[in-house]
């Protein structure tokens, strides 16, 4: 139980400033309320699309960091925060009634970078007058960035404690409690509003089970400052520098775009954005953009506010600028007011019936300021897509209302996806569908479907089938429509049905790592739910663009908390099967994969040597129980799929599905081994790495023959990006960024030209003898900064850098001034 210092306020004289006491601290009412010292400097803006109601932010423009606030019809700002020697301030947040704000202050720092990892500050709560102020906790941290604290209601908010543990506070009381079991060793998690879910600040979206205080992650999507809607539907983040904000659906798990990079709807010279927040109401977004610049503490960023629909989360207005300050105004909160007659939305034609609160008579409506008569209630159809005003008035009272009549159109499906082993496909639109009378759904195979039903929120469509899915399909559906009050029905359809992915049986699955941008779940049976696994740096790491991992000299890594559930499953089952895809980048020595630490104590290996792959086990104590079997030969630029599957007197080894090795000579089995990080790569081994499954089982010939050719298909079916190898000299640099540039990034990208002595390969990419080009070239990497290296010709391996999505959400310097192509070194 967390106690709180109440405020008490002393009336002196009408002549004498009120006080408050807080936390033992008293200050003076005028220091508080900062709403009297309005800015005039910025100009007055003209916001009819937003309604009444505030945005808050921080901003240094007084000097430090402090929380400012502004009407949304366009009044002047206002500090919301008093000056405090050696404090800033941050992580505003309203409550869904909009009457108070949380905030928190943090000891100054010396640096321009965010809090450190287990830093705390007072979690404050002040009402949007400046008054009233008082600390709650005293130590609260952040998720990362400056995001702490999600409203549950007016009375109750989750915030993370000095421990690392996620609380539910109560206001009525001044206590709190618990919600997670396991506290975060660095920063901490922040739950949605309706306890479902958690992320963070490295956009997660895991899932949260109250009952037992456990997250159960889901894999990163990679960039910032993630959050949650109030009604629980969506997650929404930066997924990359400067852009889009993107959205993620999290029943579904689908990924769209809000607001892109440069969004056509943003000024041309600010259309870099950040921090964005949604209004508790979802009609609202918030967030902040500057003219390209990306430092979080120096650049001109301004604030924002864009009408969205909360039932799409698509902006249905034009954002509007809210500051002209040329400080950095960040990390927006909206409140809007909302309507009496409420917002209204629906496809053409539509009909809505509005009503005075009370029932009464007397009331004066008018649509778009045009009178339309008194009466208790007002009958509104709209033949054509459109924003409508209604106002109902009596004496001085006048309510307000706006509907929205959206284009009429038929659901979209977004996908088709398999499950359940291939037993059960599940079409999924972009909106609530019903089935007709006449609905059909027939796959081209003739395969059976022996049942229907509508998931979740109406969005998904599941169809069971009376057997296995075991290659590609057409499926032919028709009878669909939306849930318009004037149904859109949906023309008949043929979609593409893609046969279940690889692994082909999860029976016995405890690790999966398939892709950086595959959702990598496993059911875990110890806590009776699925979770993803993960893959953290423990040194430089890189992606390629297939999100494979590229390993040159760098290593990537499972911690070894995640890799219990698969040691307990193997040594149970004294049973193992590896299953990995290969591709070395020439015959080499090296680790490719190590279930253990450097010093040699390992569980498992798989490595190269001189070309030759070899597996080599922990089957009894010390260094001499080490057993090792060599499988087969590595073909250089070749992806190889390879399985090794023992059982204690029998080693089988798979090369592309195919038997390549027994060994009959290894008996023990998986007693001595321990907890220890699953590595990939080490210092000396190039290529990459993908396709990675452990069981607790061995599969037999037929599974694993299966699995590489469902795997080889995949890899078939993904876009050829095209490459050239060439000897090439440094001509120019990018200004190269620091770490405080990129904050709160530690990887990026520089530009620089280069020019073009000799094209050892790939001369159908364009690239001459001669030529200038521009090329991205890592400047920092897992927070280290890399040398420019030598003046000389280098050889280097260039594909388009365009065709490369796993560095989308990277940061780019480029100060050079020639134009041209732009080409990325993946070597």
């Amino acid at each position: 139980m967390i106690s709180a210092c109440r405020p008490l306020r002393v009336a002196l004289t009408a002549t004498l400033a009120l006080w408050i006491v807080s936390c033992g601290r008293t200050v003076p009412d005028e220091e508080v309320a900062a709403a009297a010292r309005p800015d005039a400097s910025e100009p007055t803006v003209t916001t009819p699309d937003l309604g009444t109601g505030f945005v808050v932010w921080e901003s240094r423009r007084a000097g430090t960091w402090h929380i400012w606030i502004r009407d949304l019809d366009g009044g002047p700002p206002r500090r919301l925060t008093r000056r405090e020697s050696g404090r800033r301030h941050c992580c505003a947040h309203i409550a869904p009634g909009g009457e108070q704000i949380l905030y928190a202050s943090f000891a100054q720092s010396g640096g321009r970078g965010y809090q450190g990892k287990q830093e705390t500050g007072e979690l404050r709560l002040v009402r949007p007058d400046g008054t009233g102020e008082r600390t709650l906790v005293a130590a609260a941290r952040t998720y990362f960035e400056h995001r702490m604290a999600t409203w549950l209601s007016d009375d109750e908010f989750v915030y993370i404690d000095a421990e690392g543990l996620t609380r539910r506070y109560r206001l009525a009381d001044d206590t709190s409690e618990a919600l997670t079991r396991k506290p975060a060793t660095e920063y901490g998690w922040l739950l949605n509003s309706q306890l479902t879910h958690a992320t963070t600040g490295e956009a997660t979206f895991s899932l949260f089970d109250p009952d037992s205080g456990r997250i159960d992650l889901r894999r990163e999507l990679g960039g910032c400052q993630p959050y949650f809607s109030h009604d629980g539907r969506w997650g929404f983040w930066m997924s990359g520098a400067g852009g889009p904000i993107d959205r993620i659906d999290l029943e579904t798990r689908e990924v769209s775009s809000v607001v892109a990079k440069s969004d056509p709807r943003l000024p041309v010279d600010l259309g870099y954005v950040y921090f964005p927040m949604l209004s508790r109401d979802g009609h609202f977004l918030a967030f902040a953009a500057s003219n390209g610049d990306h430092d979080h503490f120096e650049s001109d960023y301004e604030i924002f506010v864009a009408p969205t629909d909360p039932d799409s989360f698509e902006l249905v207005g034009d954002p509007q600028r809210l500051t002209f300050d040329p400080g950095t105004d960040r990390f927006p909160d909206v409140y809007a007011e909302p309507l009496a007659l409420g917002r209204h939305r629906g496809e053409a034609p539509m009909e809505v019936r509005l009503e005075a609160p009370d029932g009464s008579s007397g009331w004066r409506w008018s649509i778009d300021r045009e009178a339309r008569g008194e009466s208790p209630f007002l009958e509104l159809v709209l033949e054509q897509p459109g924003t409508t005003a209604v106002m109902a008035t009596r004496g001085e009272v006048t309510l307000q209302g706006r509907v929205t009549a959206e284009p009429a159109r038929p659901p979209t499906v977004l996908r088709v996806d398999s499950y359940d082993e291939g037993t059960r496909l599940q079409v999924v639109f972009d909106e609530p569908i019903r089935v007709d009378d006449d609905f059909s759904a027939v796959l081209e195979s003739g395969a059976e479907i022996g049942s229907r039903q509508i998931d979740g929120d109406g969005r998904a469509l599941s169809l069971g089938l009376s057997s296995p899915l075991v290659a590609s399909d057409l499926l032919r559906v028709s009878g669909i429509s939306d849930q318009a009050q004037s149904p859109n029905r949906m023309a008949a359809a043929v979609l593409e049905v893609r046969a279940p992915r690889w692994p082909s049986n999860r029976r016995g699955l405890v690790f999966l790592w398939e892709s950086a941008d595959a959702a990598n779940l496993i059911y875990d049976t110890s806590i009776d739910a699925e979770r993803a696994h993960t893959l953290t740096r423990s040194a430089w790491g890189r992606l390629d663009g297939d999100f494979a991992m590229s390993l040159g000299g760098v290593r990537l890594a499972a911690p070894a908390e995640e890799m219990g559930y698969a040691l307990y499953s193997v040594q149970a089952t004294n049973e193992l099967t590896v299953e990995l895809v290969v591709t070395a980048r020439r015959a080499q020595t090296g680790d490719i994969v190590r279930w253990g630490v450097r010093d040699g104590s390992h569980n498992l290996r798989l490595r190269q040597s001189e070309g030759q792959l070899v597996a080599s086990l922990q089957l009894s104590a010390g260094r001499r129980g080490v057993r090792r079997a060599r499988i087969a030969p590595l073909e250089p630029d070749r992806a190889t799929h390879v399985t090794v599957t023992y059982r204690p007197g029998l080693l089988l080894a798979y090369v592309d599905g195919e038997p390549v090795a027994r060994n009959t000579d290894l008996t023990q089995g998986f007693f001595h081994w321990q907890p220890r990080h699953l590595v990939f790569g080490d210092a000396q081994w190039e290529g990459t790495v993908e396709g990675v499954a452990f069981y607790s089982r061995v599969l037999d010939p037929s599974e694993v023959a299966e699995n590489a050719r469902r795997h080889r298909a995949a890899r078939e079916a993904r876009p050829t990006r095209a490459r050239a190898v060439v000897n090439a000299r440094r001509l120019e640099s990018s200004r190269a960024p620091t770490l405080e540039d990129i904050a709160p990034y530690r990887e990026a990208l520089a530009v620089n030209s280069y020019q073009v002595e000799e094209v050892l390969a790939g001369g159908e990419m364009g690239i001459s003898a001669g030529q200038t080009v521009r090329i991205a070239q890592w400047a920092i990497l897992d927070g280290e900064a890399l040398s420019d290296g030598d003046s000389g010709p280098v050889t280097m391996t260039l594909e388009a850098y365009a065709e490369q999505p796993q560095l989308e959400r990277t940061v780019l310097a480029d100060t050079l001034e020639i134009a041209g192509p732009l080409y990325y070194a993946i070597d």
